[in-house]
């Protein structure tokens, strides 16, 4: 059972909330939710930065930019809705499903990531230069840009994924793709190690 809410404040700690709606613009950093659920939320800005999401679902929320910088996120479903902005940059994320969500820009810079799928998504560019990437997976999902410089990859499974662009495909190093997969990168990947390709 929720008790409904309407409002986030800075360095609030909330357990057992529903948001059916929020103001237009939250800014909220170091909050803290637990067991809560955002349903049907449209926003501009929801910004929890540096704040803590445990056991929390994101129900077909619409937000412009969602920011989560800094932000500790574990056991947290984000399914449905739309997001422009979805900023993961230095956070820590374990356990996080993002399920048929349609997302402009996700950052993830400098993050933790650990148990993480997108599963049947869209994403205009997933942006994870320098990030920790342990057991990712993209089922289903269509990326427009994928920029995994400097990052570090372990059990990352990109076999279900579209993924029309590659920053720098040198740094797929320790993901897992199809053999289709490695053909369209073939070239690329030719390019980046020096090889001088003609037609």
């Amino acid at each position: 059972m929720f008790i409904d809410a309407t409002v986030i404040t800075p360095g609030d700690d909330l357990g057992g909330r529903r948001w059916g709606g929020l103001p237009d613009v939250v800014d909220a950093p170091r909050a803290t939710l637990e067991e809560c659920v955002l349903d049907g939320v449209r926003c501009d800005d929801l910004v929890l930065a540096h704040g803590a999401l445990r056991d929390v679902e994101l129900r077909d929320v619409r937000v412009t930019r969602l920011g989560l910088r800094g932000a500790r996120l574990r056991s947290v479903r984000i399914v449905g809705g739309r997001i422009g902005t979805l900023d993961l940059g230095d956070a820590t994320l374990d356990a996080v499903l993002c399920e048929g969500v349609r997302v402009d820009y996700v950052s993830l810079g400098r993050a933790t990531v650990t148990d993480v799928e997108f599963d049947r998504c869209t994403v205009t560019t997933l942006d994870a230069p320098a990030a920790r990437l342990t057991r990712v997976a993209l089922p289903g999902t269509r990326v427009g840009e994928l920029d995994l410089r400097d990052a570090t990859l372990t059990d990352v499974d990109l076999r279900g994924a579209d993924i029309e662009h590659h920053v720098d495909p040198r740094a797929l190093s320790g993901a897992t793709i199809t053999e289709q997969q490695a053909q369209f990168l073939a070239r690329d990947l030719a390019v980046a190690i020096g090889i001088d390709v003609r037609g």
